[in-house]
């Protein structure tokens, strides 16, 4: 990926150890039904530094085939903190694409809205995730309009999915 497109998969990374690390008392176990808080970055094709708010839920334990099967469900809304997650790079560049234009034109965005939901499915047995799902919609403006009037609105909707491609090893 260019660089300006690494900060969405680091963030996804993020998120999956997230998932496990934010319990407060993993040693004691999880119970079907519990909810546990954090603050993580929205995975974004441009470096923001704003975060969103994670509740998640251990909505209910399966039993398949294979063994015992976890889904965990997530929701997502705009948090007021710094999210503290590290940069993928310490060296500027310059965005490509439209965003690369936004960003210079109007002096960086904030973010004014954001919810979203996901969901993971967990091989209790294995210890590794099967599959997992994020949807997001979020709206950004400018800080700065460089014209007199001007008060763009940009609609983001991103979906992120992931999936155990081969179960056997």
């Amino acid at each position: 990926k260019e660089p300006d497109l690494l900060d969405d998969v680091i963030v996804t990374q993020w998120y999956l150890w997230d998932a496990i690390t934010s319990i407060e008392k993993p040693a004691q176990g999880i119970k079907v039904g519990q909810t546990w808080k954090s603050n993580l970055m929205i995975p974004t094709s441009m470096v923001l530094r704003v975060a969103r708010d994670v509740t998640y839920i251990l909505a209910e334990v399966r039993q398949t085939e294979t063994g015992a099967v976890a889904v965990f469900d997530s929701t997502y809304s705009k948090s007021e903190t710094k999210p503290d997650a590290p940069l993928p790079y310490d060296k500027s560049f310059r965005l490509a694409g439209t965003f690369g234009f936004f960003r210079a034109m109007f002096k960086g965005f904030s973010i004014t809205s954001l919810e979203g939901q996901g969901q993971e499915l967990f091989d209790i047995n294995s210890g590794r995730i099967i599959s997992g799902e994020q949807n997001y919609k979020f709206t950004l403006k400018p800080n700065e309009a460089p014209l007199p009037g001007a008060d763009p609105v940009i609609n983001i909707e991103q979906k992120i999915t992931m999936q155990l491609l081969d179960q056997d090893n």
